[in-house]
This record gives C-alpha cells, sequence and structure tokens, in this order.
C-alpha cells in the first residue's frame, strides 16, 4: 500500500479563511496520513477535502509542541 503524507501545519496562528495546501498526488488505494501542527478544526478541513479521494484510508496524526 502506498503512503501519502498531506502536512497541513501552521507556524503561527492563522483563521479557517487561510486556505490548506494543496492535495498531494494520491493513487488509488494509498493510505492518506494528515500530518503537521494545527489547530484541529483545520484537520476537519483537511479530512472534508479529502472525502471521495482515491485514498483507501486516510489517518490524521495530531501533534502537539
Amino acid at each position: 500500500m502506498n503512503q501519502v503524507v498531506y502536512l497541513i501545519g501552521v507556524l503561527a496562528p492563522i483563521t479557517p479563511s487561510e486556505p490548506l495546501p494543496p492535495l498531494p498526488a494520491i493513487p488509488r488505494g494509498s493510505l492518506v496520513i494528515v500530518e503537521g501542527r494545527a489547530p484541529i478544526w483545520r484537520y476537519g478541513m483537511a479530512l472534508h477535502l479529502l472525502h471521495g479521494s482515491p485514498a483507501a484510508a486516510i489517518a490524521g496524526l495530531l501533534t502537539r509542541a
């Protein structure tokens, strides 16, 4: 199974109006790992964006400072 990492972390406080980074190429059947230090709502936005992608599974890796 291919693994694709989608980095959504930020270095400074942001608002929900800030766009997510572009999605990486996701081969059909891949595991997509959403990763980075970011507000929880940013993870929700990323998971929503990945809904319907060719990924077989999506995982979130919440990191803390």
